[in-house]
């Protein structure tokens, strides 16, 4: 017969296990529910030849935490850098090692071609501003400028795309490399012999200001999105992911796109640099 004692102590040890139980549930990440906000994409994107991707910080969550995807991201609150590349805030962040790269494709979200385009800016309009003016002609101006805003607007290119989350489950926080505000992901397809090739490739800038990072403290992850292409070939795509020296991969996914853009050739001739992240032997 278990007395008091015995009673309580297997008591204790239960509730630890149940304790750790939940504690490691309530730590693992699951894909977020999302707001889509953006103007729906109608159309898949499907191009003759390799393009460049789209993976822009949209936002860093913790996990549990909901997804607007026309959340808007800034420097100030996201990225660890300053514009000069300093990383005054984050010296002895180093860590690279440790993420995940997950893609949702069962889930859709529209991917703006041009998302950091600039709006319709004429210098000739400038200077035209600086010229005294009636009131009059000062609100002409400005009903002509918002015209032409809307119409830029209006036409931005909108395609299909999926939610990619880059997850950090480990206990410490991991630096995440960034140029411009994407992120350094391709994705990649297998031919018709089955070997990985890439569909998209990367340019690195020679400007040092272009280089920054994210700080992905435990238990939290950074939103993006790729593009959803669609072609004539059906094949698996995964993406492929550069921090720093460490190369990530995602689980295979099936998809289709043309086979021209498998083609390097074009790209190497008239693109320089590009980079497919292939590590040098």
């Amino acid at each position: 017969m278990i007395n008091l004692r015995e009673l309580t102590f297997w008591l204790s040890i239960f509730a630890a296990l149940t304790s750790c139980k939940n504690d490691k549930s309530s730590n693992e990440f699951k894909f977020p529910p999302l707001t889509e906000t953006l103007k729906l994409a109608e159309h898949y994107y499907s191009p003759a030849g390799m393009t460049t991707p789209q993976t822009y910080v949209e936002a860093v969550r913790k996990f549990g935490e909901n997804i607007d995807v026309n959340d808007t991201t800034t420097r100030e609150n996201v990225f660890i850098d300053d514009f000069n590349g300093s990383d005054t805030l984050y010296k002895s962040l180093r860590e690279h090692d440790g993420l995940k790269l997950l893609v949702d494709n069962t889930k859709l979200v529209s991917v703006n071609l041009y998302q950091w385009a600039f709006p319709p800016f004429i210098f000739e309009e400038l200077l035209e501003a600086e010229k005294p003016k009636s009131k009059k002609q000062k609100l002409i101006d400005s009903i002509v400028y918002q015209a032409k805003l809307k119409t830029w607007k209006d036409n931005q290119t909108m395609v299909k795309g999926y939610p990619v989350y880059i997850v950090n489950p480990t206990n410490k926080t991991i630096r995440v490399e960034e140029q411009d505000g994407r992120l350094m992901i391709i994705q990649e397809a297998k031919d018709k012999n089955g070997n990985w090739r890439p569909i998209e490739f990367w340019q690195f800038s020679s400007c040092g200001n272009s280089y920054g990072g994210v700080a992905l403290k435990p238990n939290s992850y950074i939103f993006t999105k790729i593009v959803a292409y669609r072609g004539e070939f059906e094949t698996t795509l995964r993406l492929k992911m550069l921090n720093d020296t460490i190369v990530y991969y995602s689980e295979p996914f099936k998809g289709s796109i043309n086979l021209t853009q498998l083609d390097t050739a074009l790209i190497k001739q008239n693109v320089s640099p590009q980079n497919f992240f292939n590590k040098k032997k």
